[in-house]
């Protein structure tokens, strides 16, 4: 997640974990950040239209998509 968020362990939380969660979240300077930095990060390397083609990629062959290797 690479900072920018919190991972639960349960996979059954409760809604008053799930909301500390993302009060926590939403009230830390350093998860913003992060996102922010993420999301220059996204930018510049081509955006949400790059994910997608990465993530519809990688669904297609059930590999994962190595850098350089998405066909435009």
């Amino acid at each position: 997640h690479a900072g920018v968020g919190l991972r639960s362990r349960s996979s059954k939380v409760s809604v008053a974990r799930l909301r500390q969660m993302v009060q926590r979240v939403l009230g830390e300077e350093s998860f913003r950040q992060r996102a922010g930095d993420m999301q220059h990060a996204m930018l510049a390397t081509g955006g949400v239209g790059r994910a997608a083609d990465i993530a519809e990629q990688a669904y297609e062959t059930q590999r994962a998509v190595l850098r350089g290797s998405t066909s435009d």
